[in-house]
């Protein structure tokens, strides 16, 4: 490793070969960091967003893609000047096990955060994503039995069919028109009503968002 870095141009943005060198400078590391780590370890690599996709996959080369726990991310400078399209503030941590078979690692504790908190007659919640489904299969050729109507009265009431005539119906249409799909499917809808809160909303008429409440033993 010494040796390498004595024979080596200092590592630098202005080298074509910059990422070639800066793999070649970590990979002795890593390997010499796995074969110190014990058998239930884990190892917690920290790096900005300029080579964070690159070390991922040298990790998964040294430590095995089946070892692979998480990706964190962490807000590390909200005070940051402007980049060229938006503030870099966040890293990443990139974690892996020695053997994930053995390593046992505790749940990090979620930080309490009372702002915005409700409550209702089952306790505490925050309004949490809406019912309308985004991102991958959210399309109503994707989950066809998640496309069907809700019907919210006059007094914000939620049902699957409608009780009378002043009801809005309710569909998933997406901002381009199409239709969409919901989260829920019918039975859990029915079944959890007061876990929905009916907001106004331009085009749609309505909004349906979730309540959020805390896990059993946690805080939010």
């Amino acid at each position: 490793m010494r040796q390498w870095l004595r024979d080596n141009k200092p590592i630098d943005g202005e080298d074509l070969e910059h990422h070639d060198k800066w793999l070649c400078m970590m990979w002795p590391r890593l390997q010499l960091l796995h074969e110190l780590l014990a058998d239930d370890g884990a190892i917690f690599v920290s790096i900005d967003d300029h080579e964070q996709w690159r070390l991922l996959g040298l990790l998964q080369e040294v430590f095995g893609e089946n070892n692979f726990i998480a990706t964190l991310t962490l807000i590390q400078n909200l005070g940051a000047l402007p980049g060229k399209w938006v503030n870099e503030v966040t890293e990443y941590v990139h974690v892996f096990a020695k053997n994930i078979d053995y390593v046992s690692l505790s749940r990090l504790p979620v930080q309490e955060d009372t702002s915005n908190l409700q409550r209702d007659e089952l306790g505490l919640f925050r309004e949490g994503y809406g019912l309308l489904r985004a991102g991958t299969s959210a399309s109503r050729e994707d989950r066809p039995n998640l496309y069907f109507p809700i019907y919210i009265g006059k007094d914000k009431s939620i049902n699957l069919s409608p009780k009378s005539s002043e009801d809005t119906e309710l569909l998933p249409v997406r901002a381009d028109g199409s239709d969409g799909v919901w989260r829920w499917g019918r039975e859990r809808v029915a079944n959890n009503t007061s876990e929905l809160i009916v907001r106004p909303h331009r085009r749609m008429g309505f909004q349906l968002i979730t309540k959020v409440r805390p896990q059993e033993g946690n805080t939010f």
